[in-house]
């Protein structure tokens, strides 16, 4: 009975183990922080190339600036207006110089946009091998639990089994005694032995009822008809 409760604990703590663990659930649960991560990535992706799509437009629009300040110059010096003329280079050469930062920093966003698209497609890979891997490992759990499962229930059967066994032979040593004392019993009805007489009694009323016997036929000869 011990070993059996024994068996019974070892089996409900690790199906509770089992079940706090959760292979399944967390393989899942790093599916999808790996899909969160990726999300996030194209998410930074999408806001580098708004960012810089906006830099460049920037950039191009103080360059387009700084193309009609050189052309407002060019007509000053014509028109003989030189002071109007310099104020607008000096205009051109501000709006130039502010399209080349800005075109620094969309260039700077132009690499780190290469950067995350490379990261993505690395990430992107890594999830898709993850996820084959995942399904892999769920289906070996799978496999493996089954196989506890079978192996646990035939632990089971064979406790089963052994009480059985046991049972049975109890059931056959108690058939056999009672077998047993009733062939004891039918002997001794047999024998005589059950009436609470001795051997030597019995003997006695043997011999008394022969004697009994032989009177009896020696009456009937004699009150029977003599031949003539």
């Amino acid at each position: 009975m011990w070993r059996r409760l024994l068996f019974l604990w070892r089996v409900k703590s690790s199906r509770a183990a089992d079940r706090a663990e959760a292979p399944e659930q967390r393989l899942d649960d790093a599916y999808d922080r790996q899909l969160e991560l990726l999300h996030q990535v194209r998410h930074g992706l999408a806001a580098i190339v708004t960012a810089r799509k906006q830099l460049e437009a920037q950039a191009a629009a103080l360059r387009g600036r700084g193309a009609k300040l050189e052309a407002e110059a060019r007509v000053a010096l014509a028109t003989g207006h030189e002071d109007a003329a310099r104020v607008a280079l000096e205009r051109r050469a501000v709006a130039l110089a502010e399209a080349a930062e800005i075109e620094e920093e969309a260039s700077a966003l132009q690499s780190r946009q290469g950067e995350l698209v490379a990261s993505q497609e690395r990430l992107a890979e890594r999830i898709t091998r993850y996820r084959s891997e995942q399904e892999r490992l769920k289906t070996s759990y799978n496999a493996a639990k089954a196989m506890v499962e079978i192996g646990e229930a035939a632990t089971g059967l064979g406790q089963r089994m052994a009480d059985v066994g046991l049972a049975i032979q109890r059931a056959r040593d108690k058939t056999e005694q009672v077998q047993a004392r009733a062939e004891a019993l039918d002997e001794l009805v047999t024998t005589g032995s059950l009436d609470g007489r001795t051997p030597l009694d019995r003997e006695l009323a043997a011999v008394a009822s022969s004697a009994t016997v032989e009177g009896e036929l020696e009456r009937l000869k004699n009150e029977s008809p003599k031949r003539t």
